[in-house]
């Protein structure tokens, strides 16, 4: 894919997703891969390492599914606003910071693909423009 980042790479993948699967652990570190595939080696691995941010790296394959699992409840039940369970499931994701690089964007694109899938537009991320209705 030349003359493509590898964000934009990612962004086609989606797009020829019949069926996203963002709280699904395998789908969720696919989409890793495709976003970061092209520049690291590594992309979709979990970390083996501790960083200055994050859990313990040896915590994180209990705590990524306990996130999509309680996720997915909160779905279920409805028990926030859509916009609120796509801004927890972004920030205990990167809380967990289950990847060596890449964490952030990885997080708000996870996030996107939840919102949309639950009806909603895409959250701004602090960027200029507002999506409808927000």
């Amino acid at each position: 894919m030349a003359g493509f980042s590898t964000i934009e790479s990612a962004l086609l993948w989606l797009s020829r997703q019949r069926r996203p699967s963002p709280l699904q652990e395998a789908w969720l570190r696919r989409l890793h891969r495709e976003m970061f595939g092209q520049s690291w080696r590594w992309a979709g691995q979990y970390r083996t390492s501790d960083k200055s941010i994050g859990a313990d790296w040896r915590q994180i394959r209990m705590q990524v599914p306990a996130l999509l699992a309680d996720i997915a409840y909160q779905v279920e039940h409805r028990v926030a606003s859509v916009d609120e369970i796509a801004v927890r499931f972004h920030h205990r994701l990167v809380t967990i910071h289950p990847f060596p690089n890449g964490n952030g964007r990885h997080a708000r694109l996870i996030a996107d693909v939840l919102i949309e899938q639950l009806g909603a537009p895409r959250l701004s991320w602090g960027g200029t423009g507002t999506p409808q209705g927000r």
